[in-house]
């Protein structure tokens, strides 16, 4: 497990024993966003000062060293590795997308169309990125030519996460709205409306196998939705926590 903290940090976990394995430093602000690289070798976070620092984690006891750093002048509210791990998206407070070579962390294309700040995307395939914005819309585009191929619409205030399922027929959102609408990214229909959580909707990502969804919210509340039966309900709550997750 790969955590980022507002103490500028990037933690790596066992996630059997819950121990700390590595704690990298070299940020010089907080840590917004982590992804991992589909191979597991890197790991790459965003701050909020702009910069991108991708970590060296080949090795059996994940010994981080840093490999390249990029400022866009604007914080990182995520980084997201493509599914072969030969590129690294960004999104920013200027309203871009961004794609980057993982390995030299050079821009390759930069994404125009939200006309607000861009607080989630992920890669679905190699050809199509998702993204959500606090103008309240996800879009749809074609990762070659940048092209905006679709604007979904629906939620009543900012979105801030997206989510693709494993087999890529499912897109998720949640929003300060409260609410997590389930889409169909072929069709561009809205399937569902979850309306369990009582605050900001903060994470949202799909079971391995896509038949499961889980959220996080301000409501400091972690809930589990089951897509094969009624999911307009949720199938389990856990709520240990006192703070927003």
């Amino acid at each position: 497990i790969v955590s980022c903290a507002d103490d500028s940090s990037v933690r790596t976990w066992d996630a059997e024993s819950g121990t700390v394995l590595n704690v990298m430093t070299g940020h010089e602000d907080e840590v917004w966003s982590v992804n991992i690289s589909p191979d597991g070798v890197h790991i790459a976070s965003g701050a909020q000062n702009g910069t991108v620092y991708q970590w060296n984690s080949a090795t059996a006891a994940w010994k981080p060293t840093l490999s390249t750093v990029v400022s866009v002048d604007h914080g990182i509210y995520t980084v997201h590795y493509s599914p072969d791990g030969t590129s690294l998206l960004t999104t920013t407070a200027d309203r871009m997308i961004r794609t980057w070579d993982a390995f030299s962390l050079t821009l390759l294309r930069t994404f125009h169309g939200h006309s607000h700040v861009v607080r989630s995307a992920v890669f679905s395939d190699m050809n199509t990125i998702f993204s959500g914005s606090a103008d309240r819309t996800i879009r749809i585009w074609d990762a070659n030519t940048t092209e905006c191929l679709a604007v979904l619409e629906g939620h009543e205030d900012e979105v801030t996460c997206v989510a693709v399922s494993p087999r890529g027929d499912k897109v998720v959102s949640g929003s300060i709205d409260r609410t997590i609408r389930l889409w169909d990214p072929e069709t561009k229909e809205l399937l569902a409306i979850l309306r369990d959580h009582t605050d900001t909707v903060l994470a949202v990502s799909f079971s391995h196998d896509g038949n499961q969804l889980v959220s996080a919210s301000g409501d400091c509340t972690i809930r589990l939705w089951d897509l094969q039966a009624n999911i307009t309900s949720t199938l389990d709550s856990l709520s240990p926590h006192k703070s927003p997750i």
